[in-house]
């Protein structure tokens, strides 16, 4: 096999490979207290999809409530919150659907926090600093995969 198509081969196939989920509606709640970073995540989902449900909670309370009248695919919360912090959000969702996908925003890259998180249920985390488009959908993609396959 000649050099260029084994290289540009792997590339579309890792493209392809992400976009089964944001390839249709969707529902995500967004769970931020931060105006600016609203703003990015929403932009950065309507880019994705434009058709994607979305729902907006200023507080833990808030999301969860959400979440509890209608669930979502995929939830995005914020690590710190006006009322409780990811931790406490992550046992109270863990306690109502465990295929509900979510992934923790955060403003820090410390590991022993985001060990925790994951070890409370996320199913995966990004930094705020380091958002993108891709990043963004890459991470949206294998959570909510990871949140729907039966465990082996």
């Amino acid at each position: 096999m000649p050099a260029d198509k084994a290289t540009a081969e792997p590339a579309a196939t890792d493209e392809r490979r992400y976009l089964w989920a944001c390839d249709h509606e969707l529902s995500l709640i967004i769970v931020e207290d931060d105006d600016n970073d609203l703003k990015i995540i929403c932009h950065y989902l309507r880019s994705i999809n434009p058709d994607f449900d979305l729902r907006i909670a200023r507080t833990a309370a808030e999301g969860l409530a959400m979440q509890h009248e209608l669930p979502a695919d995929c939830v995005l919360l914020d690590y710190y919150l006006p009322d409780q912090n990811a931790n406490a959000v992550l046992e109270e969702l863990s306690a109502m659907d465990r295929s509900t996908a979510v992934v923790v925003l955060s403003g820090t890259n410390q590991f022993d926090v985001l060990a925790h998180v994951l070890a409370l249920g996320a199913t995966d985390y990004l930094f705020k600093a380091q958002l993108d488009v891709r990043s963004v959908r890459e991470v949206i993609n294998k959570s909510v995969l990871r949140a729907t396959q039966p465990l082996r």
